[in-house]
Formats: C-alpha cells, structure tokens, sequence
C-alpha cells in the first residue's frame, strides 16, 4: 500500500516440509518452478524496499496439482458393475484420493471417491456404453490433477429361461428365452452338432429346422449390445431318431424270432440302439440290440407276438415305433402212431405238443412211397382217420402243429405204415442133389408186394429178401433138413406163410488115408465130411481087384480089410448116409499091399566116391516090381534115392572117408508100395586141407594158420611151423594159433589131412611176425621251426635187419621221415603248432610195428606292437598285436614288474587284451607278454613295454534335483592318490562345466522335466581320469488349467495345458481317481483323458501330475467332481387320485444312500409347474387338476445336490373322483346307490348294473347336484349287483371300474299257527329250564340270529310280543319295568342254523343259565314260577353300540306265539356254576382284562421273538394224570360248559408252558409272567426270506409258520412259497374276518405281484372251509398250491367248535400228501393250536399216550407262545379227550359224505 512508482522487489518464500526456498521479483507475479507435484506448499510474500527492508509478511497455502493416474483400466466387467484399477501416479502420496466419474454417453451419472487406486462402480446398466474418468486428489479433496479416462460397456445380460423344445421333431429345434435386464441389440443363436447353423435375431424365439434325426446339438445364445456380448451356458437337446426301416422276419422256431430291419432314414454310422418290444397275452417283454437285428429268446411255442422296434437315439429318446405280429412255431405233436389200419385205411392218433394250446389245429399230409402227397387235411383233435387207401402200399403220415393262424406250422412229425398183403402160393423146395443149398419157388401172391422175405431154419438160419419169386439159400451145412417159410412183406407190413421141409445131400468122407499097408490086409481112415461132424450118419466102403469085389459098413471113421493079397493093387470107395438115406457122392482111391523084402544085399565094389550094390529077388516076385535104393551117412541122414528094374545099383558122388548105409526097398507097380527095408553099410577115402591161410593180425609174436576143410570126412588135423621156433599142433578145427614167436621173423606151415588111418598133407605156406616199437622217444630240442628227437632199440629185436619211419603231423597235414640209426631232428615246422611224432620199426616183408607216438608244440612267436589302450589311477589296458602265425587258441601270460624291477603279479588272458588292476595310482609299471601256445605251457620269447598310470577316479558320485524343477547338486568323495583339481561337466538342453578344488559343485537355472549327465575329471599334472557319466534328471512342471470338459454317469472327461517350459518335452500324466471305495491311475500322453469304468453319482478326486523322465512326477493338481448318477428306472404311478399322483421309482443302479430326488412336474403343453425334492423313492404330487395330463419327471441328485442323472419321465393322467357308495333299504327289495359329482367328471360316463349274469341298464351319470342316486326298484333280496363304472380319462379313452351293491335281505317269513316249542324232557329246576323250539322258515333269506323271550304273566299263550320287548333285559325285568324280557341272542351260522342246534332244525335254549349275549343276561328264574317262552327270528340284526340292545327299527323280526306256561320246580338249588349278573366281572370281561395285560406287558418286550434254549426240569405234568383229570383241574374255578378264567394268575403248569423258549433276560410283569411281543400284521417288516420252520409228526421241518400278507407283503409271501417249495397252505380266520380276507386275499383269481402270476384254478367253498387249487407261475416256471382256509374259528372254544376244528384238521391230513413244508398262517394263537391238533391225531393214529404238555412244550421251544392262551391249552386237552371217546373210524368215514360238510 502507498508503494506505486517505489522502487521496491518481492521476495517469495515458499515452503514444505521438506525445505524452504526463496525468489525475488521486481513485478506484481511470479512463477515458482520445480515444485512437487501435489504438495502443501505456504507461499509467503515481502515487500523489500530501501535498504532491503522487508514489509511484514503476507501468506497463503495452497496445493500443487497431483499428478494424473497412470494405466486406468477395468479388471473385471459384469452386466451391472465395472471393477476399475489403475497405477497410482508418480509422486504419488499416501493422502491422495480418487474421485471417480462415471458418465454415458449423454450426461454425468456418478461421482464417487476412492482412497484406495481401485473401484467398483456399480447399479449400471448392462450393455450400455460408459466413460469412467479417475483425478487424483490431493489431501485438500479439492485440488484434482488433471483426468485419466477409460471407455467400456458393460456385459450385456444373459438370456433367461432358454428352453429348447424338439416337439418330438426327427429334423428342428424350437429355442425361446426370456429377454434379459439392460440394453441389447439383438442376438446371435448358434446351433452346433452334426448340422451347424447361426441365426442372429432381435425376437426371443428362433427355430432350426431341416436338423438331422437322432442327434444331439448344442445351443448357445449370445447376447449383442453395441461391441460388446455376453454367452449363455450352452443348453443341449436332441432331436428325435427316425424309426428302423424294412422290418423283417429273418427266422422263426418254436422259442425264438429273428428278426432284422434297415437302416432309419438319415441315420447312418450314428450311435444308436434298438428297443424291441415282444409281447403277448401273458406279459411284455423288451431287449434291446445295438445292430440291426436281433433274436428273441425263450419265447412260447405256437404264440402270437406282436414285436415293436423304436430306435432309441441319443438322450434316449425313442423314434416312433414299428410294429409287426407272427406267431412262433409250434412244438410238434408226441408219438405219432396208428391205432387201426385196414387194407384201405389207416386211423391216426397222437399226443398234443408240449405247451398245447386250445386254438390249435393239425394238418395231416398223406405220401406214397414214391413220396408224391395224395392229399392234406385238417382236424382240431388229436387225430385223423386217412381213407381210400390201396391195399398193401406203404403211406407216409406227417402230422403238423397249426398255430392259432392256420399259417404257421411246427416241425413235421412222420409215421410210415402200410396196408396188409396177401400169402405166397404152391411153394416148391428142391435140393438139385447139392450138399450146400436149396432152391425155393413159388407163385406171386395177390396185390402189391414190395418184397418176400424167405426164412429158411436149421442148422444153419438165412432169411432172404427177394422182388422174385424164388430163391437159392447156399452155404447150408450137408446132410441136414431145414424149414422153409415165406412172409410176403408190404412196406412194414407182411404175411407169413406154413413151414415147407427139404433135406441136403451129405458131403463125402473126408481125408481118406491107409494108416496100416501089410502085404495081407489095408487099415484106412477118414475124417468127418464137410460140416458134418456131430451130425447122425453111416459109411459104405467098397474094395475090388481084378478078381472080384467086396463091400463092408462102418458107423466110425474108420475100417480094416483083411485078406488081401500082397503086392496087390485095391480099388476102395467110401461114402457118406445122411438125412433121408441121401448118399454123398463117392471117395475113391487105388492101394497095392506092400511087397516081400529083397534077400542078400551086398557091395560088389568101392572107390572114394562110389559103391557097387547087389541083391536076390525076393519071394513071390512080380514081373512089375522095381527096387528103391537109398544112400544114408554115418549121421543117418539121408543123401539120395535111386530107382532100378534089376537086382543091382551103382551108387556114385559120394564123399570121401564118409560111412554109408545103403538100403534096399522091394516097389509094387504102382511105384510106391514099398516092402521092408534090407541093409548094407560102408565107408569111403578123406581128401586134402584147401586154402589154407597163415595171418599175423599185426602181432610180434603170434601167427594164425585157417584152412578150409578137406572135402570128405576127416577126423583131424596135424599143423607144423618151421622157421626161428618149430611147433607142431593136432587139431580137429580149421585153425590154429602158433604163440611166444619172435617178432619181425619169417615162418614155414604145413597141414595134413588125418580120416581113420587114412591122412594126406598139404604144400607148405610162409608169413611173418611184426617187429616191435621204438621205445623212449624223447625231445632233444625244441624250436619255432624244428624238433630233434631220439629212441632205443626195439625188444628182441638187436642184431635184426631194421628200419625206422618217423611221421609228424599237424593240423595241415602229415610227414614221414625214414632213419637207420636212432634219432632225427625235423626241420621246417610252424611255430606254435602241435606236433604229434609217431616213430615205427619197419622189419622183415616191409611190416611195421606199433607206433610210439608223442605231441609237442614248437615255439610261438612273441607278440607285437605291445602297447597301453586304457590307464586309470589302479589299472592299465594293455593292447598288443597277435604274433606272426597267430593261432586263435593261443594265449598269453602279461607279467607285470614295478620300477624295482620286482615281479608284482602273472595273469593270462586268450585275447590281445588285459587289465592290470590293483596299481597304485602313479606309479611306473614294466610289462612283459610271452606268447603262450595252446598247451598254456610252450611260450614264446618276451616283449615289454614300460608306462605310468593316472591319477584314480572320483567316488560315489551323486547327483540330486533335490526335488526341483531347475537344479542338480552334485557330491563326490575324494579317491585315493594325489589330485589337483577336478573338472565337472554337464550336458543335456543345458551344458555347464565347472572346475573345483572342492568335492561338490551345484548347476542351476536348467529346465524342468529333463535328463543331464555329468562327468567329473580328476586331474593330477598332466595326467587325468574321467569318471563314468552319472545321469539325473529335473523334476517336471505341474499341469496347468485343469477343467472338466464332459462328465457322465460312468466316465469323466477332463483337461488342461502345457506344464511351464515342458512344450514339446517327451512327457506323460498320470491322472489318479479316487472314491472312497478305492484309487486308481491312468497314464495320457496328450493333454486330455476320459476317465471310465466309473461308479455312477460317486465324488471322485482328481490328481493329475506330469510325468517326465525317469518317471520323476511333478507336484500334484487336484479337483473334486461327482459323476452322473444313474436315472431311476421303472418310474411309475402308485396310486393316482384326482388331485394328487403318488409315483414311485425303483433306485437306480448303482444307489446311494445319500441321493436325493428331483421331481419335476409339467402339465400337458410343458409348463414346468414345481421342483420338489425328496431323499426316498417315492413322492407324492398334490394340488393337480383332476383329470390332467402332467408329465412327471425325476432326476437322481448326487450327494453334492447340484449334479443330476438324465431324466426319467413318466405321463400321468389325474383320476375323476367317483365318491360311489351303496345305500341299503332295510326290508326292501330295492337297489339304491348314489354317487358325487367330481371336478372334471366328464360327459360320457356312465354305470352299467347287471346281477352277474346279463346287464339290466344303463345309468346315464348326470351332475346336476353334488350328490346323485339311483334306485332300481323290483329288485331281488339279498343280491349282489354289479356295477360297472365307466369314466373318461385325459387321453379320450374310458376306463372302467367295476363295484357291488347287496340289497337288503327279506324279512322273516311268518311264523305259522301251528309252530310251538317242545317243553324240557325233565322237570326243570328251581332257576332254569331247557327247551326246543323248531327253527323258522328261511324262504325269505337265512336267519342271522334268534331272541328268546321270556314272560311271567305279561302275555297270554298264543299272544305275539310287541316291538318294545326287544330292548328289555333281565334287569329291566327284576325291577319291574317290563313283564317280559330277552333273555338270550343265539347268533345263526352261515346256513341260518345255530351252534346249538342238536339237529337240523331245531335249536335247543338254556333259559336261567346265568351266560350273556350281547347286552342281555340270561338271569336264574324265580322258583315254583311259570314261564312263557316266544322266539323272534331275525333276518337282519343290529345293536345299539352304547346298551347291546336291538334296535328294531333297523332290525327285520318274526315273532312266534308265546307258549304255554313252563313251571320251575319249588327247591332252591344254589348254581355252582352260575355267571355273575350284569355289571360283574365276566368270561368276556376276564378275557379281555388276559388279554389286555398281554398286550401291555408285550409293549415292555423286544420287537421280534426270542428264543430260550434252557431245557425244562420237570417232567410233563400231563404224565402225572389222565386227561379226563387234567381237564377236571384245569376246569375247577371255571364255567360249565365253556372255558372261562379264574380270578387268579393262570395255572403254575400253563405258566411254566408260557416261558418256555424265553430269554430269562426279558422283564416280567407281577406276577412272574413273561412279556413277548410278537409281530403283528401292522409291526410285521415282511422279511419272508427266513422262515420259522417247526417241527411236525413226520419230520423236523413240516411246518413253517407265518404272519398273514399285507398288500405290501404280498410279493414277498409268495417268493417264500417258491423258494422253500411249499405245495400247502393252512390259512385260520374266523368267520367275521371272512369279508377283509376275501377283499386283502392274495390269491385272487388272477393277480400280478412283482414278476409272480397268481391264479385261482379252482375254488371250493364250504360252511366250515374253503379249499383251494393256486397256480404260482415265476420265470415260466409253474408251481401248484393247494390251499386249506378254516373260516369258522371262534373264541368261545366250546364243543361244536372243536367238532369243528377237529375234522377240518383230519380232512387236512387225508388231503395233504407232499413232504414239502405245510405253510400255516394265522393270528392269535391260531397256527400253535393247529399244529398241535395235527400232532394229537397223529399221536392216537399210531396208538400212542396223547401228551398235551409235551406238544406245546416242543413247539415254545422252537417258537415262543405258539400256544399264548390257557384257554387254547385247555381247548387242545378238551379235543384230545374228545378223540379218544370218538371211534376214529366213525370220523374217517364221515368225512366221505358231503353232508358232514353241511351239518359243521
């Protein structure tokens, strides 16, 4: 101020807190420079005037501008948000903050502020296009740098709700959604499978037509706002499959169909099944086929399938279907045969085929035999009659199965026979004079003939068949006779004729021999004809000479004939008699008698070789005769036979110095007949020895003289040798041996030949002996290439004229050298080899002696080129070339020396080769090779060779990764010796060396999955040894991005990238999976694998790690995942109502106990309607529209509630509700029902009634109010009508159910005038009486019950009652309202007849007998009073709840009269046995109170029955009286006539019985009594699979017992039927069960539990039973049941009902046969009181003592309480007691006439 125009400056200080700077300046301004960026900075300011005095200070602060942000950008962008980050700028200071901008493209939309250099700017809309633009402020929050901008759009919304409906479509695809939030532009639909197609759209809807069938595609929609999209998760569906085409039926037999059908259109090498679909009347079966055929097995013969085939494609949706019907073939028919056949026809029979059905027919095809078919006809029984035959002609029948279609036909069945021929006529046998045949003729017989067959019998049998009219039997046996018999033979049908008798000639003798030729007589034999030995026969023998001729007979087979002449010659013939005198043809044969002997025989002359012979002739000499003679040797043997006419022989060429016998025989003409025989004996001169042979066999000192012997006989021999020895040798042979010779000389030999003392001498022979060997041959010197060599003289052979042969040889040949003296030296040898020497004397005649033989290797040479291969710190490989004439056996010795010169070690090596080891490190090393020939002895000269050996080699060299990816560390030990420094290399993708003085190196930065090898080199000067490589490899890399690409119910797919730094690395991955049920690993060289085989909605974890080299494995990825479970199967509806769908599915396979269900519920155009969730099998779906279409689908969840099966679908239509209900109108012959009109009852529904027999009408449903009725007056009383409803269902057809209205039954006929009751047969007593009074008439209907009526004066006789009486009681009476009262109800029997009937039609009545019935008392009469009686009989019944009183208005009556009076006697007799009045405790009231605390102390006890194996102390109480006394004690304190309980505990004995099998464990109540609870129909679990077996009379197992089924039950019931084989039931229900057993029965007439077909097959019903025949059918397989329902049980126990009970029981064991187990089910006891009857009459049957106790106590110790009640104890004593008074035979023998039936 006050300054203008003054000389002045401004100083300007300025400041932060890092320092303080000031300028000047002479203006009003200035700028400050070099200032930091978003800083505080206070600016002062001076004025500095005259003399630089400064003004007072003026400040202000103020910021520098921040820096702007640096690399603004979005880190994540979603549909309504926009997450920006950004570099905070230089400078930057921790008080900065952040505004934040965000505008679209028109306008400002948001600021916001942000400490931090990130922001998540949201509530935007998705799609549209922003501007985000970030300042940096400083810590004012108002000075803002300058702005960092960043443009984007959001991510557009996703398309909600995409649905994909295939409309059931073969070829497109309908897509819609729902538009999502935000802008979008339009969008890009993308199908893509097996036809790809994309269609951008601005709708919300597209459809992809002209698709391919049966495939699935993949749908993806891409939302498109401006640049920027966004893509819904891809939604799959697939279009339906075509249906297979062409169906065809390929082969059809009796239990199976092939089948087979083309390609579906459009469908060609797609993956796709067959579902084929066979059905018939019995069920419906499916299988499925992966080719395009297929066989349908096991199916019924004779059959009409209807067969289905859908092409089920991918999602396994089914194509429409295509349907044929054929029948299966039938089974042929059984045993085909003819029961008559006549000449012109043939009647058929035959069994029904296996499998019979009543529609079938048969076709009869009738053949001749030239197989042409006559004629076909039909019949539907089992057989045919076949007529207009031709008589004789053989008729092929063939029967076939014609199923129900007439078309299709079974195998054939044939039966050939054929019509009767005629006999063979004038029948002729003739034998032509053969021994061996006969031939048989005869003439045709009449019509056709195929063939005679012509028997002929006898020794020898042979049938003939012949088209001729004769035949020849040959090969008989001779001399026999035989039968003849001809059968004419048509087809198989044939005539025989009467026998025809022929005999064969007999066959000669046999054989015919003289066995005795005389000179006066002829013995001769034969031996049995031809075949005919054994047979009766004689022999003739003629004998004629030229002077006559004779005949002799024989029956032996042979004869003498005496008398002869001798010299004579015999004609003699023999033949054989036979049958019928026939003679065989002759034998014949000539004989002369033997001569007289010559006389005088004697030589004329000898020589060497021949001997003159003379003779006299002999007596009765012949002109003819001639002489035989023969020459015999010493040795007797025959040499020659001569022949002459005179009386002398020359017998020549005999031998020398032999001895002859010269024989002569006399010869008759004939030239053999010979007489006895004359001798003469002599002898002849030997000859020389031949070839004689002298042999040395080589030897020195023997030699072997052979010759070939003198001809002629010589006795022996005499050899002599001459020479330097002389020896003489006798001999008999041909050989002698001269020994003790001297060797190398030459020697003389002469034989002579020495025959009795006759002898001759041979010329003399000459040989020699060999020399003997050289000895001691030794070697002089031995060379490479010569041997000298010496010997001594060889024995006993100084001074003789000698050579000496040497021969040496090798393995190339052999050489011989000659020597006079003793020694050679050979020359020019080969070195190393082996000689063999062999030295010879060579004597006189050139003979050599044995050798003498020695081997010897001459010299190697020494090798070459010695020389060191290899030296290591302890070793050196030494190397050397082979020597010259190497030899490959050749080895050699190294001898290794040191620098001492002192000889380390030896050793030998066959190769060129050796390692000396153990050396020391450094050290200097002679060595020194010989060669060595093959001997290993003979060496060679020396070769050295002087070296030093490197330093040693590293030990235990290791090298790990230490588990790493990028490094090895390798360590050694220093080796031994001295070592400078050592050298590490290594090599592989990475090469490194490294030199150290210490022992271990590290190599890093290498890559991961690979193999390096490393070589460390120790060094010591300039010597250095390399180690061997050592090899290690590097750990490899994980994988990266590990997905799931596809998961399915029993696969996994999944995959993932590159391990870093491992591209294109040889490497694996070993993927492990696993569950809790186990693991396991597969391998994948690429980088994806499908897991399979897996466990379907199974939490599998997923380890996948890189494998590298040497297997080394990366560090684990891991994820969890759970596969598909399976869909449920058999998806179905329970029950269906009209607003509600109980569905219940089978589990899947494969089911876990922590699945859950999806439910999901579409209406008819698809709309889901609601997702429920549930953890069981079964649902129920409420809150539905009654009569709609819903299609309920459910999906298994696995246990991670998110991954979910393919769907399982089932349509479903909701019922109308038909609230039908039966209205009786009480004594009117009227049918009345009504009915309500549901939501949706629709038009068309109508009730049909009929009465079982034909319908009556149509009852049109009208809903005009809720509730509508009918009536149908003119009824019948006590009906049953049917009425059939007939209702719409959603899908247009109708469905029917069928319910049964009874009308009301009639009333009582009137009582007639004349009905009155019979008055006791005694005087009654003081307070009660006994009547009879005759039963009503039942025309108008049975009577349920009676009410006896009792008046003291109120009603006249003959008076009716009136209605009001009814409901007065006893103790209305006693206190005098009423003068009459009911006293009694007596309840009617199933036939209208009471249970104390003492025959039909009439009913005797206790009056005053103190019992109750309903909510009457039958109280004591009043003494000395009279009494009169009405009956009122009911046909219908019914009791006021509250009082047990009739209620007449709803009861329909007959009243009879009151009688006249009945007087009660005057004494007052005090009732022992009398009940307690009402209000007191009575049977009914006991019994309950029993039975209550039965059930209460049963409530304390454990589910199920327990067993109590402790055997009983005591011995039976029932042996210790007779039953007649044990009834009498079990009866004191108890009613007459019917069981009533004491006051009291049971009796100690039924206690005991009580506890028997019982664990002790169990409580008791009060009073000791044991609790058990046993299963009853509602707690019972349905486990029939171990059934309680109990023993019977016959055996261990005779019995199982049961509970009663329930209809969830059922199936198991009957499974335990099958599987233990039962072929009984026994079922005890009482009579007012009767309508729940008939409506819960489980043997309806046809009925279907689980796969089990139940069929009532017959059914009688009776009063007291019913019995039943049941056919079980499971898997084809049949099983009978038969079953026995007792429907009269009762608890009141008294005698009518054990008659009862007992004669159902008897009927039971005449009727029941199997020994399978007997099923008995019941409840309360029932079951143990049966089988303990059972037990009773068995034990009276076979005459034993009846033993209550013991029964029962046998069955509690097998099941407890099968006996529960006292009351059932004493009633089975009652009926043993009962038995025994009965004659057993007098029941028996009731119980073949029905009226037993009808009096129980």
């Amino acid at each position: 101020m006050n300054m203008v125009n003054v000389i002045k400056t401004y100083n300007i200080t300025y400041r932060n807190p890092s320092g303080s700077w000031t300028v000047s300046s002479k203006t009003l301004n200035v700028t400050l420079q070099n200032l930091t960026s978003g800083t505080n900075y206070t600016i002062t300011l001076v004025t500095v005037g005259v003399r630089q005095y400064q003004s007072s200070p003026v400040s202000d602060s103020v910021y520098t501008k921040p820096l702007p942000v640096k690399k603004l950008r979005a880190r994540n962008l979603t549909s309504d948000s926009v997450s920006l980050i950004w570099d905070h700028p230089d400078e930057y200071k921790s008080d900065y903050t952040y505004r934040v901008q965000t505008a679209n493209s028109s306008s400002e939309v948001n600021n916001e502020t942000t400490t931090t250099n990130q922001l998540n700017v949201t509530n935007l809309t998705p799609g549209e296009k922003y501007i985000f633009a970030v300042f940096t402020r400083a810590a004012d929050t108002v000075t803002e740098s300058i702005s960092e901008s960043y443009t984007n759009c959001t991510v557009p919304g996703l398309a909600q709700n995409i649905t994909v409906s295939k409309n059931y479509s073969t070829s497109f695809l309908f897509v819609t959604w729902n538009k999502p939030a935000g802008k979008v532009d339009n969008y890009t639909v993308t199908l893509t499978g097996d036809v790809n197609n994309t269609i951008t759209t601005n709708s919300t809807q597209v459809n992809f037509t002209n698709l391919l069938p049966g495939r699935q595609y993949s749908i993806v929609i891409q939302t498109v706002s401006g640049n920027c999209n966004q893509t819904a998760s891809p939604v799959t569906e697939a279009t339906y499959p075509t249906p297979p085409q062409s169906l065809i039926f390929i082969n059809i037999t009796t239990n199976s169909i092939s089948l087979s059908w083309t390609e579906p259109v459009n469908m060609a090498n797609v993956t796709k099944t067959f579902n084929i679909t066979y059905r018939n009347s019995s069920g419906s079966w499916t299988v499925s086929s992966n080719t395009l055929n297929v066989t349908l097995q096991n199916l019924t013969s004779g059959t009409n399938y209807t067969i289905t085939v859908v092409t089920v494609g991918v999602r396994q949706y089914q194509s429409s279907s295509v349907t044929r019907s054929i029948y299966t073939k039938p089974l042929p028919v059984k045993q085909l045969r003819s029961s008559n056949v006549t000449s012109d026809s043939v009647s058929l029979i035959w069994d029904h085929p296996d499998a019979y059905k009543s529609d079938y027919t048969y076709r009869v095809q009738t053949a001749n035999s030239s197989s042409v078919t006559l004629k076909n006809q039909t019949t539907a029984t089992n057989q045919s009659v076949v007529t207009d035959l031709t008589a004789g002609e053989t008729y092929t029948f063939t029967v076939f199965t014609r199923a129900a279609d007439t078309v299709t036909e079974s195998v054939s069945v044939s039966y050939t026979t054929c019509t009767g021929p005629g006999l063979a006529q004038n029948i002729s046998v003739n034998n032509s004079g053969s021994t061996s045949s006969l031939v048989v003729t005869w003439i045709k017989a009449a019509g056709k003939v195929d063939n005679y067959t012509v028997t002929l019998t006898g020794d020898v049998n042979n049938t003939i068949t012949t088209n001729s009219t004769q035949v020849n039997f040959t090969n008989l046996l001779p001399g026999r006779q035989y039968s003849i018999v001809i059968q004419t033979v048509s087809g198989n049908c044939t005539q025989t004729t009467s026998p025809v008798a022929e005999a064969i000639y007999p066959t000669p003798p046999q054989s015919l021999t003289f066995t005795n030729i005389a000179t006066n007589n002829i013995s001769l034999s034969w031996t049995d004809p031809v075949n005919m030995t054994d047979v009766t026969k004689t022999f003739n023998i003629t004998y004629r000479n030229s002077s006559g001729s004779w005949t002799v007979s024989s029956n032996t087979l042979n004869v003498t004939l005496q008398n002869l002449t001798s010299g004579t010659n015999y004609t003699i013939t023999a033949v054989t008699v036979g049958a019928r005198q026939y003679q065989s043809s002759p034998v014949t044969r000539s004989i002369y008698t033997k001569p007289l002997p010559v006389k005088q025989l004697r030589s004329s002359n000898v020589t060497s070789d021949s001997v003159s012979l003379i003779w006299d002739h002999p007596d009765e000499y012949k002109s003819d005769y001639s002489y035989r003679v023969q020459t015999a040797n010493s040795s007797s043997v025959t040499l020659k036979t001569q022949i002459t006419a005179t009386n002398q022989s020359v017998v020549t060429n005999l031998t020398a110095g032999e001895t002859y016998t010269f024989t002569v025989f006399t010869r008759a003409a004939d030239t053999v007949t010979e007489s006895e025989p004359i001798s003469y004996t002599t002898c002849t001169v030997p000859g020389l020895a031949q070839n004689i042979s002298v042999n040395n066999n080589g030897s020195t000192s023997f030699l072997v003289v052979t010759w070939i012997k003198a001809a002629g006989k010589v006795d022996n021999y005499t050899v002599t040798l001459t020479g330097d020895v002389n020896n003489t040798i006798t001999t008999n042979s041909t050989q002698v041996n001269f020994t003790n010779l001297l060797p190398g000389r030459q020697y003389s030999i002469e034989i002579q030949t020495v025959s009795g003392n006759c002898n001759q001498t041979a010329s003399p022979v000459t040989e020699a002996t060999y020399p003997n060997s050289p000895q001691s041959l030794n070697f002089d010197s031995i060379t490479t290439s010569n041997i000298s060599l010496s010997w001594t003289e060889p024995v006993n052979m100084a001074n003789v004229t000698k050579t000496f042969n040497v021969t040496y040889r090798n393995s190339s040949g052999s050489w011989t050298v000659s020597s006079n003296t003793l020694n050679v030296t050979l020359q020019n040898l080969t070195s190393g080899t082996n000689y063999t020497i062999t030295a010879v004397t060579v004597g006189v005649r050139q003979y050599q002696s044995s050798s003498v033989s020695r081997s010897v290797y001459t010299k190697p040479l020494p090798v070459k080129q010695l020389r060191s291969s290899n030296v290591t710190s302890d070793s050196v490989s030494l190397i050397w070339d082979h020597p010259d004439e190497y030899k490959s056996d050749y080895t050699y010795r190294v001898q290794t020396a040191n620098s001492s010169s002192v000889t380390l070690k030896n050793q030998t090596t066959a190769t060129n080769q050796s390692v000396v080891t153990n050396l020391t490190p450094g050290e200097t090393y002679t060595f020194t090779v010989f060669t060595r020939a093959a001997d290993t002895v003979t060496e060679s000269e020396p070769v050295s060779y002087t070296i030093c050996i490197a330093p040693s080699r590293v030990q235990s060299v290791t090298v790990s990764n230490v588990d790493t990816a990028t490094s090895l560390f390798v360590t050694w030990i220093k080796p031994a010796g001295k070592v400078d420094n050592y050298t590490v290399t290594l090599t592989g993708d990475v090469n490194n060396t490294i030199t150290t003085n210490s022992t271990q190196v590290n190599f890093t930065n290498l890559l991961p999955g690979r193999q390096y090898s490393i070589v460390i080199q120790t060094v010591s000067g300039n010597c250095k040894q390399a180690s061997s490589p050592v090899t290690e490899a590097t750990y490899p890399t994980p994988p990266q991005s590990l997905i799931f690409t596809n998961i399915g119910t029993n696969s996994i797919s999944l995959s993932w990238t590159e391990p870093v730094n491992m591209t294109n690395v040889t490497k694996t991955f070993n993927i492990t999976y696993r569950n809790s049920s186990g693991s396991w690993t597969v391998s994948s060289n690429t980088l994806n694998v499908t897991l399979q085989n897996l466990t379907s909605g199974t939490n599998y974890t997923i380890t996948v790690v890189t494998v590298g080299v040497r297997q080394y494995q990366s560090s684990p990825v891991t994820r969890s995942v759970y596969t598909k479970p399976l869909p449920v199967k058999r998806l179905r509806a329970d029950s269906v109502t009209f607003d509600s769908v109980s569905l219940i599915w089978d589990h899947p396979d494969e089911y876990k106990s922590d699945y859950t269900y999806r439910v999901q519920t579409a209406n008819s155009s698809s709309v889901t309607l609601k997702n429920q969730t549930t953890a069981t099998n079964q649902y129920v779906v409420t809150n539905l529209t009654a009569l709609g279409k819903y299609t309920f689908t459910v999906f298994t969840r696995a246990a991670d509630d998110f991954t979910e099966s393919d769907a399982s679908s089932s349509e479903v239509c909701t019922d109308v509700q038909p609230s039908f209900q039966c209205n009786t109108l009480l004594g009117q012959a009227t049918l009345s029902f009504s009915w309500t009109c549901p939501t949706g009852f629709y038009a068309g529904s109508y009730f049909t009634v009929s009465n079982g027999t034909s319908k009556l009408i149509d009852v049109t449903v009208n809903c005009t109010s809720s509730t509508e009725s009918f009536i149908l007056n003119n009824s019948s009383y006590d009906t049953v009508y049917f009425i059939n409803i007939t209702k719409p269902s959603c899908d247009g057809s109708k469905t029917e159910e069928i319910r049964q209205c009874r009308t009301s039954v009639a009333p009582p006929a009137p009582v007639p005038e004349n009905w009155t009751i019979s008055k006791p047969p005694e005087t009654p007593s003081s307070d009660q009486f006994v009547f009879t009074f005759p039963e009503f008439d039942n025309t108008n209907g049975a009577l349920e019950a009676y009410a006896v009526i009792i008046t003291s004066g109120g009603f006249a006789a003959g008076e009716v009652p009136t209605g009001e009486i009814l409901s007065k009681t006893y103790h209305d009476y006693k206190n005098q309202k009423t003068k009459a009262y009911v006293t009694r109800i007596m309840e009617m029997n199933k036939n209208g007849r009471s249970a104390r009937s003492l025959k039909a039609g009439a009913v005797s009545v206790n009056v005053g007998d103190g019992s109750n019935s309903h909510g009457y008392y039958n109280g004591p009469l009043e003494p000395s009073t009279s009494y009169r009686v009405s009956v009122a009989g009911f046909s219908a019944i019914e009791f006021d709840d509250a009082t047990g009183t009739i209620l007449e208005n709803r009861s329909l009556v007959a009243y009879s009269p009151f009688s006249d009076g009945i007087t009660t006697s005057e004494t007052t007799t005090p009732n022992t046995t009398q009940n307690s009045p009402p209000g007191s405790q009575n049977s009914g009231v006991i019994a309950g109170a029993v039975v209550g605390s039965l059930v209460g102390c049963a409530a304390l006890g454990a589910a199920g029955v327990f067993l109590w194996k402790k055997k009983r102390q005591s011995p039976s109480p029932s042996n210790k009286s007779s039953l007649a006394d044990k009834i009498q004690q079990l009866r004191k304190g108890k009613g007459n006539g019917s069981f009533i309980l004491k006051e009291r505990t049971p009796s100690k004995e039924f206690r005991r019985l009580k506890s028997v099998g019982i664990k002790k464990s169990q409580a008791a109540d009060d009073n000791g009594e044991y609790c058990v609870r046993l299963p009853t129909e509602e707690t019972f679990d349905g486990d029939y699979k171990n059934p309680v077996f109990i023993p019977g009379p016959n055996s261990e197992k005779e019995f199982i017992v049961a509970q009663n089924p329930t209809r969830f039950t059922r199936a198991d019931f009957w499974k335990m039927i099958i599987g233990n084989n039962i072929r009984t039931i026994v079922m005890i229900s009482e009579s007012s069960e009767s309508d729940k057993v008939e409506k819960e029965s489980y043997w309806s007439t046809t009925t279907k539990f689980d796969e089990i077909n139940i069929t009532s097959v017959s059914e009688t019903a009776l009063l007291a039973w019913t019995i039943r025949d049941i056919r079980v059918t499971n898997e084809r397989k049949t099983h009978q049941v038969q079953q026995f329902q007792f429907t009269a049980w009762t608890e009141t126990l008294d005698a009518r009902a054990r008659e009862t009970f007992i004669r159902f029981v008897q009927l039971f064991r005449k009727q029941h046969t199997t020994v399978t187990p007997t099923l008995v089910h019941g409840s309360g006891g029932r079951t143990g009181v049966f089988i303990a009857l059972d037990h009773i009459l068995s034990q009276l049957e076979k005459g034993k003592q009846v033993d209550v106790y013991e029964i029962v106590y046998a069955l509690h110790k097998n099941q407890p309480l099968m006996v529960p009640t006292e009351e059932q104890y004493f009633f089975l004593h009652q009926c043993a007691e009962d038995l025994r008074e009965v004659d057993k035979q007098h029941i028996y023998s009731d119980m073949q006439d029905e009226t037993v039936y009808e009096a129980i």
